[in-house]
């Protein structure tokens, strides 16, 4: 299990934990996991100490959504960011090489957990996260402290050839031109980078915020990889992260 280490998110009344490889199979994905995977998360919610009647496991799907979650009985559908200020409600997050994002607002107690990958910082997924949760909770940006879990790192993020031409040129096109480079014959990839900027232009602090630095593709027995293992791929990293009720703390 993977905790924060820095005071800005030591906070007792906010959860984040990472799942890794050591803590068991999760599965590839929430929407499709065994019995034995299934037990391994429930296993993880309760040494986490949280109820799993009480966490959402998100479906994200790449499309850049997000949602405001009022409650349990919320649709979550397939959204890529979810925000909530309910006390003991938590999300649950599978990934393996994207990155687990996650923004706190201490003051009126507001948490959100995304998933964001190349296409999320392509098509601006952290600036409309910004947006959406500054407009329902009127909060102020320089307020929001930011967490970007572990997550495939520049050096290991490269491709060559046509796909890695277009890549490119969708990450120039679309502003986030401090996010790659040309190295060695390859385009490598920064999606922390990408999405650290994304938050800076929408009035976030660079010193609120705070990057794991765990490599998913290089820490091989830590983290499951999509660059790595393709499709012997058997698990994900889990990141939850929620509000716990304050009333008890």
């Amino acid at each position: 299990m993977i905790l924060p280490q820095t005071n800005l998110f030591n906070q007792s009344d906010l959860l984040i934990a990472f799942g890794t490889k050591q803590d068991g199979l999760f599965g590839r994905r929430s929407s499709a996991i065994d019995k034995a995977e299934k037990n391994n998360r429930l296993d993880f919610y309760q040494q986490l100490g949280i109820d799993s009647a009480r966490v959402i496991e998100m479906m994200p799907n790449h499309f850049s959504r997000v949602k405001i979650i009022s409650g349990m009985d919320d649709s979550i559908g397939n959204f890529d960011a979810l925000a909530t200020d309910i006390e003991n409600l938590y999300f649950s997050l599978a990934t393996a090489d994207c990155v687990p994002l996650v923004l706190y607002e201490s003051t009126k107690r507001i948490v959100v957990l995304a998933h964001i990958g190349w296409r999320g910082v392509v098509f601006g997924l952290p600036q409309k996260i910004v947006k959406k949760i500054i407009k329902e909770f009127i909060l102020d940006p320089k307020s929001i402290r930011v967490y970007l879990g572990p997550s495939v790192e520049m050096a290991c993020y490269r491709q060559k050839g046509f796909k890695g031409i277009i890549k490119a040129l969708l990450f120039f096109l679309s502003g986030n031109r401090l996010a790659f480079n040309y190295y060695r014959s390859a385009f490598r990839f920064d999606l922390n980078a990408g999405i650290i900027n994304q938050l800076t232009i929408r009035g976030l602090k660079i010193e609120n915020m705070e990057i794991n630095g765990g490599c998913t593709v290089c820490q091989t027995t830590i983290f499951p990889s999509n660059f790595r293992e393709k499709k012997t791929r058997k698990t994900s990293l889990i990141t939850v992260v929620g509000l716990k009720n304050k009333s008890f703390l």
